[in-house]
């Protein structure tokens, strides 16, 4: 793969003019390979992005740039970098490493369609094939966590929404025993104000009352004595 990788950077450099005013583009392309070689993958990546700058525009770096990036861990990068490679050269070992950037980068759907794009180029590619059955695994997987996710969502909402109402029942009783509370001091204390009467008063009611009743009386006594003094005796 790698020899590949080079081979197919020197086939860039041989077809393009070795006299070209602006060089710099080869130069960079060349430090991206040193670094490559290396295991400097992120400065590789950088140099090669910065040659496709100031590369003609027949000169294709973009695989270049998607392989650095893949293996910098720059899986979005990578993904875009492969996408504008395939648009040019659309094999099957494109859409390959397409799809495995967008399976790093955790586009399940990205990575299904470059792998099956793969399969439609080369339907040999047990590579692809692989690839595509555990990024199908993995999108049922997702899916199936999503709904869980969303039903534990639910099921949270609804306990909050409980324990709110439980909370609000909660607080309208405590107001109601403080407002009931409230009335039962208030009504003690009227009673409280009433006025008292003393002893004297006490005495002088009964006294009244014990004078109310006498007079009653002797009015009763008076009236029977009239009854009795009218009385005639009986002729014998």
């Amino acid at each position: 793969m790698f020899r590949y990788f080079f081979f197919m950077l020197g086939l860039l450099f041989a077809t393009q003019n070795v006299v070209a005013q602006n060089d710099d583009w080869q130069k960079l392309a060349r430090m991206g390979r040193t670094f490559y070689e290396n295991g400097e993958f992120e400065s590789a990546f950088n140099a090669f992005s910065k040659a496709r700058e100031l590369a003609p525009e027949d000169a294709n770096l973009d695989a270049f740039i998607a392989q650095s990036a893949y293996r910098a861990g720059k899986f979005q990068e990578a993904a875009e970098a492969y996408k504008r490679s395939s648009e040019q050269n659309s094999d099957t070992w494109t859409n390959y490493n397409k799809g495995n950037a967008r399976f790093r980068n955790q586009d399940m759907s990205g990575a299904i369609e470059s792998y099956k794009e793969a399969l439609r180029k080369d339907p040999n590619n047990e590579l692809a094939r692989h690839n595509l059955a555990q990024a199908l695994k993995k999108q049922e997987n997702d899916d199936n966590q999503d709904d869980q996710n969303q039903d534990n969502q639910d099921n949270q909402n609804q306990n909050n929404q409980q324990n709110q109402n439980n909370q609000n029942q909660q607080n309208q009783d405590k107001q109601q025993n403080q407002n009931q509370d409230n009335q039962d001091n208030q009504n003690k204390e009227q009673q409280q104000e009433q006025p008292k009467m003393g002893r004297e008063q006490t005495d002088q009611l009964l006294e009244s009352m014990m004078q109310a009743d006498k007079k009653a009386q002797d009015k009763l006594k008076d009236k029977e004595e009239a009854v009795g003094s009218g009385k005639r005796e009986k002729d014998w």
